[in-house]
């Protein structure tokens, strides 16, 4: 029998957390197991990113790879090598490197580079992943990194970058999100922990998500308790009494146990929202600004929210709406009850899609 199965590689050079602690680093490795299960050879290459980073030596990620069956290999340099003065031979490390190796299909994704010219220059079919409006930006107007993305299948995460890949850099693009394989992740568990979920959860990952909304929300309900995840939460302790402040947690379900309710107030246009998305598989109603690809992964599962044209009231408007919204779920127990409903069905009819969608694109353009 020949075995026509490829040997892919995640080529992450700058886009890539090895400890799978951001959605970005845990959306590619997501992508990489499921090409696994479909029985390819799969390899994530990345690089020791701060010197000294213990977390990232071959060691770990040799007892991270065990744990979730995908190879890790390391291209030795360090982010200090970064430097304009190194980038060359940072580019000429990553391709011969490449070119060693049995890498038959590439995958590079958003604003990285050096991996999209090193695939490129080594003439290695594959694929480009997009997952943020910002990083498809980055390309408008750089004829030549347009013309390396053109010669490769490039995949969005929601049909909202999808549009966008189309306006600004005239490139067609197919929507593709691998299930994430939440039923085998802590993430669920919040289904299962007989926990009192009486807080009103927020992700943080920066003031562009809307922490100065979530302060002001705080600020007018003393009364509601929140949970604040993250550990690029803009507003420094001490929290007042009604905010639980957990930072950075590697399991994901101790938020969603703490929680009954989603906000999501982001200020820019996200490509898909996955904080949502997890938040539908534990029955988590969401309250979240109509913007970028939100409303796409949302759908009826909560209240969308308008936002007003940014100026001085801006924020307080915002908080006004939100507080609203808020009430109007927590207040009643029937509304409550559909919305969880809502995000129950969503997800389960979200998964369905995603499997069918991820084997058609699969079969298209990989196998």
């Amino acid at each position: 029998m020949i075995n026509n199965k490829k040997y892919i590689s995640l080529i992450l050079v700058y886009h890539h957390n090895p400890e799978y602690s951001d959605g970005g680093s845990i959306s590619m490795f997501e992508t990489a197991r499921w090409l696994q299960e479909q029985g390819e050879n799969v390899c994530v290459y990345t690089f020791i990113r701060y010197d000294p980073a213990p977390a990232y030596e071959p060691r770990f990620l040799e007892a991270l790879g065990k744990n979730i069956g995908i190879s890790h290999k390391i291209i030795p340099f360090t982010g200090k090598d970064m430097g304009k003065s190194y980038h060359q031979n940072v580019l000429k490390l990553v391709t011969d490197t490449i070119k060693k190796s049995e890498t038959n299909y590439a995958v590079t994704c958003d604003s990285d580079f050096i991996s999209l010219i090193s695939v490129s220059v080594s003439g290695i079919p594959g694929a480009h992943f997009f997952r943020s409006l910002s990083n498809i930006a980055i390309y408008t107007n750089n004829y030549y990194y347009i013309k390396l993305l053109q010669k490769r299948t490039v995949f969005t995460a929601s049909e909202f970058l999808k549009e966008q890949a189309k306006q600004l850099l005239g490139i067609k693009a197919e929507t593709w999100l691998p299930i994430p394989r939440f039923y085998d992740r802590p993430v669920l568990q919040a289904r299962n922990q007989d926990n009192i979920r009486n807080g009103i959860g927020y992700y943080s990952s920066g003031k562009a998500k809307g922490d100065d909304i979530i302060s002001a929300v705080i600020e007018k309900m003393p009364d509601r308790r929140f949970v604040i995840m993250g550990g690029a939460y803009s507003f420094c302790r001490p929290f007042p009494d009604n905010v639980e402040y957990i930072g950075e947690v590697s399991d994901v379900g101790k938020f969603y146990r703490k929680i009954n309710l989603l906000l999501a107030p982001s200020i820019v246009k996200e490509g898909l929202s996955r904080v949502i998305l997890e938040a539908h598989f534990n029955g988590i109603p969401v309250v979240a600004n109509a913007i970028g690809g939100i409303p796409e992964a949302m759908g009826d599962t909560g209240i969308l929210i308008d936002m007003d044209v940014p100026g001085e009231f801006f924020i307080h408007k915002m908080a006004d709406k939100y507080a609203s919204a808020i009430d109007r779920i927590l207040n009643d127990d029937a509304t409550y009850a559909a919305y969880s409903r809502k995000a129950w069905e969503r997800s389960r009819i979200y998964q369905t899609k995603q499997n069918k969608i991820s084997l058609d694109l699969y079969r298209r353009y990989i196998a």
